[in-house]
Order: C-alpha cells, then sequence, then structure tokens
C-alpha cells in the first residue's frame, strides 16, 4: 500500500503465511510480515519501485526461514522412516 507521512511517501508491504505438509494438513510454519520502502522521487513509478523493493526484502528474509523448515521436516520424514 502507499503510505504518506511527514518525512514523504513509502510503501508498505505484508504478507500472512503458512507452510501446510499436504499429506496431513499440519502447518509447519507461519509467519507475518511487514515492510516498508521510501518511494525516491514522485509519481506512480517511484511508488511502484518501492512497493518492489519492500517486497523483495520481505522475500529475502522469509525465504531462508521457510526453507530451513522444509529441510527440517525432510530430514525428520526421512528419519521417521527408517
Amino acid at each position: 500500500e502507499e503510505v504518506d507521512g511527514p518525512t514523504g511517501v513509502k510503501a508498505r508491504v505484508g504478507m500472512e503465511m503458512m507452510l501446510i505438509r499436504s499429506r496431513d494438513r499440519k502447518i509447519l510454519w507461519s509467519d507475518s510480515r511487514q515492510e516498508e520502502s521510501a518511494a525516491q522521487g514522485q509519481g506512480v513509478a517511484a511508488v511502484v519501485e518501492a512497493v518492489n523493493a519492500a517486497s523483495a526484502r520481505l522475500l529475502e528474509g522469509t525465504l531462508p526461514d521457510l526453507v530451513a523448515k522444509i529441510e527440517e521436516d525432510v530430514r525428520q520424514s526421512a528419519q521417521g522412516s527408517h
């Protein structure tokens, strides 16, 4: 979303995520995150750039946690099948 404030325009992006194992519908991981990025300039293009920057930071911060949880579940599943 576009946020107008005393220091200028910024973009705020938020996501709520859940990792659900399909075979048993168990929630393995969930998280809610929000990032903001200041618009560098005026107009729609500047806001779009700010949304992209905030989205990239949000995903960069989330993906390692998500990958780690998937890897952990795979290891646990492999140990349980032996």
